[in-house]
């Protein structure tokens, strides 16, 4: 009878060490779905407004005073460093 106990408990042990495995498993696989989708949800790869694109930094719809009243002037989005840099490098090359 002790015999049959011992054998019984270890398969209760085995079972107890699979579930755990595939718990870990599980768990894991679904860190990585849900970091998959999070970082890639609505990411085309493009500009959030028109002014931020570079190529568009030159149009009058970019710059004052046509943006001011919507706040979406090239100067004011991408930050005042580096558009002097910006204004530098297009009075360099005229």
């Amino acid at each position: 009878m002790a015999d049959i106990s011992g054998q019984r408990a270890l398969k209760i042990k085995k079972t107890k060490c699979y579930n755990r495995g595939m718990r870990k498993l599980g768990a894991s696989l679904a860190s990585l779905m849900l970091a998959v989708t999070v970082t890639s949800c609505n990411y085309d790869g493009g500009y959030r407004y028109e002014c931020q694109d570079p190529v568009n930094w030159d149009k009058k719809e970019c710059n004052p005073p046509i943006c001011e009243t919507t706040g979406t002037c090239s100067r004011d989005l991408v930050g005042q460093t580096v558009w002097d840099e910006y204004q530098k490098t297009k009075v360099k090359n005229g």
